[in-house]
């Protein structure tokens, strides 16, 4: 990391750079086509400030478009198919990513499934596999990486909770409490580990463009998709109070920050990426 300091008076002036070059990053559900995926986004923006990339999904094909995008502007990267709720599959990804680059500094646990479907339309098998993807995965891929880290002294886990987290009404039940635990899950690695040289901290992004049918049209945000026709009253007013969907590029730079030693002192916090979307 390279830094310029000038001197005047108190005041120090720091030019700031985001290097991670000689790191290995992990990024679970980072595939998915150009434009789309916050996970992609994240991938391709940890390359390019030198990271050697690990593209976790379960989509062979999505992880391989992200890499070979890597690949094609001089980065390094390799992907992983994996369920990542998966015990056997995990540890399959630190096996293969400790062949190719070592140990990991980085881990984002970006994977995650949901729906608006509300209580008394939600199964008990769609709920089993929401708490799955997106709490017992983040889970699983924290106890296998933070040894590593702890053995370096160093690490910084990144979990995407959504904005699905802070509020009750912006998505189903089942996607809202697992999001809800997986603050809970953050702040605790943080609490427990941070002496130790271990920063865990959580995005929480709003409507992103390009992350489902729901963001992508204006009939999808009023009325639901096909799978979801009918949304309750609630959701249909927070989604009149979005201010603007985002891009998945507007949102990778701050996960890269938080990589960063620049965000050093930041831990256990939970940062929203909404256009202001929690603050109405």
């Amino acid at each position: 990391m390279t830094t310029s300091t000038m001197e005047g008076g108190t005041t120090a002036f720091r030019k700031l750079d985001f290097d991670l070059s000689g790191r290995t990053a992990v990024v679970t559900g980072g595939g998915g086509a150009p434009g789309r995926g916050m996970g992609r986004e994240i991938s391709q923006i940890f390359a390019a400030a030198g990271a050697n990339v690990v593209v976790v999904d379960i989509n062979p094909e999505a992880a391989a478009l992200t890499v070979n995008t890597i690949r094609d502007h001089g980065g390094e990267a390799i992907s992983v198919s994996a369920d990542v709720a998966s015990s056997e599959d995990i540890e399959r990804v630190a096996a293969v990513t400790n062949d190719a680059f070592g140990s990991v500094d980085v881990l984002v646990n970006h994977v995650g499934i949901g729906n608006n479907a509300s209580l008394l339309d939600t199964s008990e098998e769609w709920w089993d596999r929401c708490q799955a993807v997106n709490l017992k995965a983040p889970f699983l891929t924290a106890r296998q990486f933070l040894p590593g880290m702890l053995m370096k002294g160093k690490g910084v886990i990144i979990n995407t909770v959504s904005i699905c987290g802070l509020t009750g009404g912006r998505a189903g039940p089942a996607y809202t409490a697992a999001k809800h635990g997986l603050i809970g899950l953050t702040k605790n690695i943080a609490a427990c580990y941070g002496d130790r040289g271990i920063r865990c901290v959580g995005i929480a992004p709003g409507g992103v463009r390009g992350e489902g049918p729901e963001w992508n049209s204006a009939e999808g945000r009023v009325m639901g998709t096909d799978e979801q026709p009918n949304l309750w009253p609630s959701l249909r007013r927070a989604l009149d109070l979005n201010p603007r969907r985002g891009t998945p590029d507007e949102v990778a730079p701050a996960v890269l920050f938080l990589a960063s030693d620049h965000a050093s002192f930041i831990n256990g916090a939970i940062l929203p990426i909404d256009a202001g979307w929690t603050a109405v």
